[in-house]
């Protein structure tokens, strides 16, 4: 036991400093000489989660769980792994198995439990989450930065500010706060405090994509064209594959009438991402500009069947079908978007 104990420890330390390859190994190693040691395969299933191995990593959190049945910290481990697989419904019932079990010392758990509700889109269940960890946890940055996220997310924007100027205050260093603090201000028509925002994200914490972006956007949004263009150039400059940044990018140069150029990015980011609606419709409006009408038409279609509710995409279409003459099929799409 001593032996396991010590191989374990020291797979920990290996995987702490980046050396995963070296801490499967050992772990391996150590699994194989055990036999079924529950502490031993927790460790494996989290390194292979690290490694990207979700599946061996379920299996083995599965053979922990069935030797240590009332564990919550297996149950909470392997929710996370079943998260980042995307198995949001099983992560859900794993965090709440083990809040049955621990429900005061989990207080993480509810956070993570709390996430996942909001990414299956049931916020009501996600705020309850977050409203309790706050209630016991009056100082915990992570929960008013996710109960932000959610009031951001249903329109309640001053709200949300609220909640993540509250987690910023009790932590200086909460990137993710900050962003979406940012985000929210521009929502909320505040540009200025926006950009004030995205730009301390970036003093702060360096260039990244996301934050040059975001900066990039808002400027967009204000008419500032050239600091617009210049944020997404440095972004790409980052990550030459980010969809949403060749489509900022794109809009902007619509916005400047520079229709080719615009086209240009909106046919990358399509390739690297061709079901996000919102870049589809901003190429159809663009070939509508550039009297390209058929092929207008088959890309609002295409944004419409991705999100039938899409009001800037219907009515676009119906403009476009007005400039072609189809003028009964331009007036039920404009009566559909309820004008644009």
């Amino acid at each position: 036991p001593n032996h396991m104990q010590a191989a374990g420890e020291l797979a920990i330390t290996l995987g702490q400093t980046g050396r995963l390859d070296d801490a499967l190994e050992v772990l391996d190693e150590a699994v194989d000489r055990s036999g079924d040691d529950a502490w031993l395969l927790a460790n494996r299933a989290i390194a292979r989660g690290l490694s990207g191995q979700f599946e061996q990593s379920i299996e083995d959190f599965d053979r922990a769980v069935t030797l240590s049945p009332d564990d919550p910290q297996l149950l909470a481990s392997r929710a996370e792994t079943k998260r980042a697989m995307g198995r949001l419904e099983e992560a859900a019932e794993d965090f709440t198995n083990a809040l049955r079990m621990d429900e005061d010392g989990m207080i993480g758990v509810l956070v993570g439990r709390g996430e996942i509700f909001k990414e299956i889109g049931d916020f009501d269940l996600a705020m309850a989450d977050f409203n309790a960890v706050i209630s016991r946890d009056p100082d915990n940055p992570e929960a008013y930065g996710c109960r932000g996220e959610v009031h951001r997310i249903q329109g309640r924007h001053d709200e949300a500010i609220v909640d993540f100027s509250q987690a910023l205050t009790i932590s200086h260093e909460y990137e993710g706060a900050l962003m979406s603090r940012g985000i929210a201000y521009r929502q909320a028509g505040r540009a200025d405090d926006a950009l004030s925002d995205f730009s301390k994200l970036i003093d702060q914490f360096g260039e990244t994509t996301a934050a040059l972006a975001s900066r990039g956007e808002t400027y967009r949004q204000m008419g500032q064209y050239q600091s617009a263009l210049d944020d997404f150039n440095r972004a790409l400059e980052i990550d030459p594959e980010d969809a949403i940044v060749y489509a900022g990018r794109g809009e902007t140069y619509r916005q400047m009438y520079e229709y080719e150029k615009a086209l240009t990015d909106f046919d990358r980011a399509i390739t690297i991402h061709d079901q996000d609606g919102w870049i589809i419709a901003r190429r159809a409006e663009t070939y509508r500009q550039l009297d390209r009408c058929e092929e207008a038409i088959a890309d609002f279609n295409r944004a419409i069947e991705i999100d039938p509710e899409d009001t800037w995409a219907i009515s676009g279409r119906g403009e476009t079908y007005r400039q072609m003459g189809r003028f009964l099929d331009a007036v039920a799409d404009l009566d559909r978007a309820g004008g644009r």
